[in-house]
């Protein structure tokens, strides 16, 4: 079964990235952050050997900057909010012929090619697998099927994220598990536990 490996990004751009830590950082110092958390994911998941990888890019027109820079295949994000762009983002990938795809974010330095390879591999007994964040949201997503309305109704960004998208995973009948529990740099103290 072919697998899709899908990092989502935003073209580096200091009013648009790592905005809840602009009290702490200065925008070139949040800019460098970014680059460097969106670098090391992508080079970590050139590590997972048993998917095709691919950047799911936004705003439009960032093409321009991904394409040269990493050299992968992009689908770019539509959506009005996270979880449109995140649904939209499996959908494409199965449209291509994929037979499972996982999506990941760009800010958890704890990520790694094999927490993803699990993942892909928890698929084969259940519908969903998650990766959960440490401040109540979520890293990766997984699945094999764009399972409507799982990403209807979430408080994104907030301490509930994971658990509204568990519950609605529950409603919907879907079997659910989880790989390792990191946490990722959206807060001052996560970035002085980063530079720790």
């Amino acid at each position: 079964m072919k697998r899709a490996l899908i990092v989502m990004a935003k073209a580096p751009d200091a009013k648009s990235v790592k905005t809840r830590l602009a009290g702490a950082l200065s925008d070139g110092e949040r800019l460098a952050l970014y680059m460097k958390l969106l670098d090391g994911t992508i080079s970590k998941m050139r590590g997972v050997s048993s998917a095709d990888l691919y950047i799911n890019n936004s705003p439009a027109g960032s093409e321009d900057f991904f394409g040269p820079r990493y050299g992968l295949p992009l689908i770019a994000q539509r959506g009005d909010d996270i979880g449109q762009r995140m649904h939209n983002a499996i959908a494409d990938a199965l449209a291509m012929g994929y037979g499972s795809v996982a999506l990941v974010g760009v800010d958890i330095p704890g990520l790694t090619a094999s927490i993803v390879e699990r993942a892909f591999d928890l698929l084969d007994g259940v519908d969903v697998v998650f990766g959960p964040a440490e401040d109540g949201g979520y890293y990766l997503v997984a699945m094999r099927a764009a399972h409507a309305g799982l990403f209807d109704d979430i408080r994104w960004s907030t301490a509930h994220t994971l658990a509204d998208t568990l519950a609605r995973a529950k409603g919907l009948g879907l079997n659910v598990a989880q790989v390792d529990r990191l946490f990722d740099i959206d807060r001052p103290e996560d970035l002085r536990r980063y530079q720790g």
